[in-house]
């Protein structure tokens, strides 16, 4: 009876090769992996961000605003607004909200602040930032970007050279009428939710921690609120070579604001 052949295993060159190309698929299975996930979490950094800038903007356009427990009245002085007394913001006769500031103070993190103002000077309704005196509240919320993004800049859309730290999101103080009896209200429908992007040099830590808007913000708020070509925040990927782009307003639109994944800052 004739016996069959004795059946071979693979030899020590065929497994060397085959460990290797297994090696090669499975390095190139997870770096197609970990090059998905890491566009997944940036993708979610991205939109968690705008969600935060997004309920800044409608913090400000609804009126809510976290709790302060100071009064303030326009300085002896006429140019600036000093604290008093206790007196919730929301109840006082002259200190009111006027909006929130977004200070890009670092690559990781940002920082929001509100905005107070004195309703009135002399007893006359202010209808302006300059003689509102409209100041930074000491208070603020920190935003730890997510992921490891980085802010890369902050520009007008279209442009390449950053030139803003800050962006700002105001009630306009509105419009005055006659009120029947020799004075003046607020005329009805007269508020509006505007944006303004604010230089290095406009929040300073001149008179408060972190201090107030100068008066080159006050004086010129009502020419460049709302600006023609907008303002674009750029943020990098720290694992891809991806870059997210959030532009608020543009063409002279209000505070919208609209986000994209792309190649490049620009």
């Amino acid at each position: 009876m004739k016996r069959g052949s004795t059946p071979k295993g693979f030899t020590i060159v065929e497994t060397l090769i085959f460990l290797a190309v297994s090696s090669v698929i499975l390095v190139s299975a997870l770096v197609l992996v970990g090059g998905s996930q890491s566009k997944t979490q940036f993708n979610t950094a991205m939109n968690d961000v705008s969600e935060q800038i997004t309920k800044v903007i409608n913090n400000v356009a609804n009126g809510y605003y976290p709790s302060q427990d100071e009064g303030c009245r326009v300085a002896p002085s006429g140019d600036k607004l000093e604290f008093i007394g206790t007196s919730e913001l929301g109840e006082s006769v002259n200190c009111v909200y006027l909006g929130r500031v977004i200070q890009f103070s670092n690559q990781d993190n940002f920082r929001v602040y509100s905005v107070a103002g004195a309703r009135k000077s002399a007893g006359v309704l202010n209808t302006n930032m300059a003689d509102s005196k409209a100041t930074v509240l000491n208070g603020f919320e920190e935003i730890q970007l997510k992921n490891g993004i980085k802010i890369e800049s902050i520009t007008s859309i279209g442009e390449t050279t950053p030139n803003y730290n800050s962006i700002g999101f105001f009630t306009s103080l509105g419009d005055t009428e006659p009120d029947g009896d020799g004075g003046t209200r607020l005329a009805s429908g007269g508020l509006s939710t505007n944006y303004i992007a604010i230089t290095n040099g406009m929040l300073s830590d001149e008179n408060r921690t972190p201090g107030y808007i100068g008066g080159d913000f006050r004086n010129e708020y009502d020419a460049n609120k709302n600006p023609q070509k907008g303002v674009r925040i750029c943020f990098r990927s720290g694992t891809t070579d991806q870059f997210g782009i959030i532009d608020i307003g543009g063409e002279n639109r209000s505070a919208t604001i609209s986000t994209t994944v792309q190649g490049s800052c620009s």
